[in-house]
């Protein structure tokens, strides 16, 4: 249980380290080209 629990924050903390939103939500939904195409603009947004 806390061997699960630890990786699980660990994961965690890589993906707010990665700042990697989109992948959260990719994780969390059924694969959707057009989401990864919008996650592709906002991180353009972001950086330009």
């Amino acid at each position: 249980r806390d061997g699960r629990e630890t990786a699980l924050a660990r994961l965690q903390f890589e993906l707010t380290e990665d700042d990697a939103g989109g992948l959260v939500c990719t994780l969390r939904a059924p694969y959707n080209p057009f989401d990864e195409k919008r996650a592709s603009d906002d991180a353009g947004d972001v950086s330009g």
